[in-house]
């Protein structure tokens, strides 16, 4: 029997897999492309980029000169794609592919899963300008705050409203963001699993404590 309760903590609450130094680190993110490379087939999708998957990774990217010049990798989870680490080239700064291309061919790619980042973790200035163009563009991004997100999910209307939750503050941890396709896609995969879990934590039935690990 499917523990909805687990799927939900484990993909929204629990804290997504993380680089020791996530930013702009494409030689990195090249280097685990490349390992899993021999063993599970890359994709080149119909816009130029490339798709790499394996039991429990996506890997977005593209490439210049058989380089990979741009790159995301994404953690596989229950009901989303947790960004672990993503990175570009300098030498493309201002070129395509950008990266919310990137973001938006995962987006297509698993159309069953939001994606989900930090903004103390893998946002960095030039990370939020893009969520802020995905934004803008009518993307919806969602926020949420992990010690109670069936009750705290929002929806983010403007690039002001964004800038309120974005900070390398700690306090600021708790605070999680989800990018969909659109409204239906974020519909299915975010507006239902929460609404289950608000009802959950007015209930007082999470069971939260019981799938936190041990050390």
């Amino acid at each position: 029997m499917t523990d909805s309760r687990k799927i939900f903590y484990e993909s929204w609450i629990k804290e997504a897999p993380q680089r020791t130094q996530p930013r702009n680190d494409l030689s990195a993110i090249a280097n685990t492309i490349n390992e899993f490379s021999e063993f599970y087939q890359e994709e080149q999708l119909s816009n130029g980029l490339f798709k790499l998957v394996t039991a429990d990774k996506l890997f977005i990217y593209g490439k210049s000169n058989n380089a990979i010049v741009i790159a995301v990798e994404f953690e596989i989870m229950g009901q989303n794609l947790s960004v672990v680490a993503s990175a570009k080239s300098p030498e493309i700064s201002k070129q395509a592919p950008y990266m919310s291309d990137v973001y938006l061919t995962a987006l297509s790619v698993a159309k069953s899963k939001s994606v989900r980042f930090e903004s103390d973790k893998t946002l960095t200035d030039a990370g939020f300008s893009v969520w802020a163009r995905l934004l803008t563009a009518g993307h919806p991004i969602s926020v949420y705050d992990t010690t109670s997100p069936g009750q705290s999910l929002i929806t983010i209307n403007t690039v002001n409203d964004l800038k309120k939750f974005w900070s390398n503050e700690p306090d600021f941890r708790r605070y999680k963001f989800v990018l969909s396709e659109d409204k239906r896609h974020w519909l299915d995969t975010v507006y239902g699993p929460f609404s289950t879990r608000r009802l959950r934590e007015l209930a007082d039935i999470t069971l939260d404590e019981d799938y936190k690990e041990t050390k």
